[in-house]
C-alpha cells in the first residue's frame, strides 16, 4: 500500500521535473503547437499540484523539492543539444516522464495502491488527463 507521504514523494520530483521540461517546450517557437501545448501543461501542473497539496494538507511549497539527479542530468544533457536533436530529445523526455507519471497514478488506484481512498478516488480522477498530456505529446514525435 501507498501512503500519502510516499505518493507526494513519489510525484512532486517528478512534476518538478515536468515544469523545467515545460519550461524548454515554450522555447521551440518554431512550430506553434510546442508553446500552446506548454501552456495547456504548465496550467494543469498549477492546478494539478495546488489540488495535490490541499487534499493533503500540505501548505509548502512543492517547488522547493528537488528533482532527481537522473532526471537533474537529462536536462544538463537535453541543453547541450541544439535544433531537432533538441526537440526529438525533449519530446522523448516529456513522453517519458509523461509514462511515469501515469504509473504513480495507476499504482496509486490500483487495489494495493493508496490507503488513502480519497488520494486514491483523486488520482483516479487525474488519470484521464495525464493520458491525455502523454497522447499530445506523443504526437510531437
Amino acid at each position: 500500500m501507498i501512503t500519502s507521504e510516499n505518493f507526494y514523494d513519489m510525484t512532486v520530483p517528478e512534476h518538478n521535473y515536468q515544469q523545467l521540461l515545460n519550461e524548454e517546450l515554450f522555447k521551440i517557437n518554431a512550430d506553434p503547437r510546442f508553446p500552446i501545448l506548454a501552456k495547456k501543461r504548465v496550467e494543469f501542473s498549477k492546478k494539478y499540484i495546488l489540488e495535490l497539496n490541499t487534499l493533503l494538507g500540505i501548505s509548502g511549497p512543492a517547488s522547493s523539492i528537488a528533482i532527481s539527479d537522473e532526471n537533474h542530468e537529462r536536462l544538463v544533457e537535453l541543453k547541450k543539444l541544439t535544433g531537432d536533436s533538441f526537440k526529438k530529445e525533449l519530446v522523448r523526455l516529456t513522453v517519458e516522464s509523461d509514462q511515469q507519471f501515469v504509473g504513480f497514478h495507476v499504482n496509486a488506484i490500483s487495489s494495493e495502491g493508496a490507503k488513502d481512498l480519497a488520494l486514491r478516488e483523486w488520482a483516479r480522477q487525474k488519470l484521464p488527463m495525464l493520458t491525455e498530456n502523454l497522447s499530445e505529446i506523443q504526437t510531437l514525435h
